[in-house]
C-alpha cells in the first residue's frame, strides 16, 4: 500500500499487511495492527518521529516506511 499526503492526518487500520509506504510533506499517521505484530519501521523525515506502542521491531518484520518533511509515525498494537 503506498499513500501520498501533503497535509491531513491519516488514521490506518489493518490485521494484517505488506509493505506500507507513506510519503507525507506535513501529516501524522497512526497504524493500528495486531498486538506483538513484528514490523520494520523507518523514517526518514526532518523532525518527524517513529512511536511503536505493543509492537516489536524486528528487521524481518512486514515493512513500513515514511518519508516526510515533518510527519510522524504512531504504529499501536491494539487490535
Amino acid at each position: 500500500m503506498r499513500i501520498n499526503n501533503v497535509y491531513g492526518n491519516a488514521n490506518l487500520s489493518f490485521e494484517d499487511f505488506d509493505n506500507i509506504v507513506i510519503d507525507t510533506v506535513s501529516a501524522d499517521t497512526v497504524l493500528n495492527t495486531k498486538k506483538d505484530k513484528e514490523v520494520h519501521v523507518t523514517v526518514d523525515s526532518i523532525s518527524g518521529t517513529k512511536t511503536l506502542n505493543d509492537v516489536v521491531e524486528s528487521s524481518a518484520g512486514k515493512k513500513v516506511e515514511l518519508n516526510s518533511v515533518s510527519g510522524s509515525i504512531t504504529i499501536n498494537g491494539n487490535l
